[in-house]
């Protein structure tokens, strides 16, 4: 068992006790290193320890920048701790991006670095050119050509570049003067927009050059430097005329656009929110086996694109129609090893197959009915208690698919005989034995079982909205030593939950990520859509909402404090809104 708080504790008291003598400002200066996968600790977590944990120890690119985290040169000194930490402790990386690492990490951090402004200049240009990116020493530091990155020139982390589509975008400091070149490569009109951005804080102003006028060849320059101010900037055209911008977006004018998709036919599409006049976003269609993308439709239902990706640059709010085709396969069955055997304390999750493979429905609900031995969380894992024997019943999302797997908990717990599979749940008496009636084996072979996590989640760990040992709060788990009475009660109180199932939704996850906040939640049978909506305050004040296909949703928000709530619908028909849960 890895021991998480005690590798907290040694990680902050000795291994980080080197930054008791080098500074953070030093890490990430321009002298701190001298590649550019590794000129800070940010991106010695990012291009290291987190592509190790994609990756693996065996990538060229892991082992490369390995070796550049040891040598002095290039990962210094806070490289080699880090690097021997993780060797020594043999944590594999896989707990380089936990809360007890982050913490350690800014708890060494000075205040004043850590509240410090962290500027950034981004542009974004949507149009037939080619960029080039110099800096003060008019050396190339950065390329787009014919929308792609030149990978020769290596700048060692002065601009950052991305390319979109025909959309090209660069990000520099906004501390150091740059020149911006744009060099036309066909006749056209181009939108170039600039902005300043905190690290922190998130994007601050920007202003609009719109529908320029770009040819073949023909060249323009901006010169960026940090003693000019944004509203101050200006193109220049090969002849030397100045061109000055269309449009000045301040702070409250960010965010306000939106690109929403509907779903026709059985699959999923993307949305987007908190856009901006300028922004460049990829719609992504997805389906099953089954099905195939037809393809993307506007508003006024022309066609506009057969690929599954589709770039596009957003200019007012808009709404696209994702369509595929609409094959559903029934589900028949699950498959699930009959008897697993687990130690106290020990984390595990169940090999499930479903029948047929091609199932256009694949999930399924996992209720623990010994929940004293053995629990179930949101992820279907399941937590040995205490030694004995527990049943686990696998049903489907409409409860029509039943089958069992008995867990062994403990050396000494003998394992019980195995009775014939059914597909019903136990009936329950006051004389019936607390020993669960079991399946028999699986005709068919069964995977092997996942690799077991080395923790075991305490009670802090469950999402929001939720409770240990059971996947759906809408599924009671049975309990065998309900006298007859009170269990009819039991099951009449669900019958009744069932009338309303687009009530039977809750929130199962809501956390904040580097791109934005994550949100997921239950699915809902019948439901055709879900409608998430979120507000500053509790009372749900000037709520905003967005309506999709899919239960998770990452929302582009940099404000820090949100209550959302969500409910399922199909038509015109609504389900009740989940309780108000607060951003954490």
């Amino acid at each position: 068992m890895f021991n998480l708080q005690g590798i907290y504790v040694e990680w902050k008291k000795v291994i980080w006790k080197i930054w008791d003598d080098i500074c953070i400002s030093d890490l990430i200066s321009e002298d701190w290193g001298k590649s550019d996968e590794i000129k800070s600790v940010e991106t010695l977590f990012q291009g290291l320890l987190s592509k190790a944990m994609v990756e693996g120890l065996s990538s060229l690119g892991v082992k490369k920048n390995i070796g550049l985290a040891l040598l002095p040169n290039y990962g210094g000194d806070i490289g080699f701790v880090v690097m021997i930490f993780f060797g020594v402790h043999k944590a594999t990386f896989e707990y380089s991006h936990t809360y007890e690492t982050y913490l350690a990490m800014i708890n060494s951090v000075p205040e004043d670095v850590l509240k410090s402004p962290k500027k950034l200049v981004k542009g974004i240009i949507n149009c037939p050119v080619d960029l080039e990116v110099y800096n003060a020493d008019n050396e190339l530091v950065g390329r787009i050509k014919d929308n792609k990155i030149d990978t020769s020139i290596v700048s060692e982390g002065e601009v950052d570049l991305e390319v979109v589509g025909d959309s090209k975008q660069f990000k520099i400091s906004a501390a150091l003067n740059y020149k911006i070149k744009l060099t036309g490569n066909a006749d056209g009109k181009m939108d170039y927009i600039l902005s300043t951005e905190d690290l922190d804080a998130g994007e601050e102003q920007r202003i609009l050059f719109k529908d320029i006028s770009v040819s073949n060849k023909r060249m323009m320059e901006m010169n960026i430097s940090p003693d000019v101010s944004l509203k101050d900037q200006s193109l220049k055209s090969e002849n030397g005329k100045e061109i000055h911008y269309d449009q000045l977006l301040e702070q409250e004018d960010l965010n306000t656009l939106s690109v929403t998709t509907e779903v026709q036919g059985m699959g999923t599409a993307s949305s987007f929110t908190n856009l901006t006049y300028g922004d460049a976003v990829v719609l992504k269609a997805e389906t099953d086996e089954n099905n195939e993308f037809i393809g993307w439709y506007d508003e006024k239902g022309n066609f506009v694109s057969k690929e599954p990706e589709y770039p596009i640059v957003v200019t007012e709010n808009r709404t696209y129609q994702a369509r595929f085709t609409n094959c559903f396969v029934e589900l028949e069955n699950y498959q699930a090893p009959d008897v697993v055997q687990m130690e106290i304390g020990d984390t595990t999750s169940l090999a499930i197959e479903v029948v047929p493979h091609n199932a256009t429905v694949k999930t399924c609900i996992l209720e623990s009915l010994n929940q004293d031995i053995v629990q179930v969380d949101d992820y279907g894992i399941l937590q040995a208690r205490k030694a004995g024997v527990a049943k686990i019943k696998i049903c489907s999302p409409d409860e029509k698919i039943l089958c069992y797997t008995t867990v062994v908990v403990g050396k000494d717990t003998p394992v019980p005989s195995i009775n014939p599979r059914t597909t019903e749940e136990p009936a329950s008496s006051p004389n019936a034995s607390k020993e669960p009636v079991l399946p028999t084996p699986c005709t068919s072979s069964v995977p092997e079982a996942t690799e077991k996590p080395n923790l075991m989640p305490s009670a802090s760990s469950y999402p929001m909205g939720t409770s240990p040992g059971r996947t759906d709060v809408s599924k009671q788990p049975y309990d065998s030593e309900l006298t007859p009475t009170k269990q009819k009660e039991k099951d009449k109180k669900l019958k009744k939950n069932k009338r309303d199932i687009l009530s039977n939704i809750r929130i199962k996850r809501i956390k904040r990520k580097k791109r934005g906040i994550y949100i997921e939640f239950t699915k809902v049978k019948k439901a055709t859509k879900y409608e998430i909506q979120w507000s500053t305050t509790k009372t749900f004040k000037k709520p905003k909402t967005i309506t999709l296909k899919k239960n998770k949703y990452l929302l582009k928000c940099k404000k820090k404090k949100l209550y959302f709530r969500i409910r399922a619908r199909r038509g015109k028909k609504k389900g009740k809104w989940t309780k108000k849960i607060k951003e954490r």
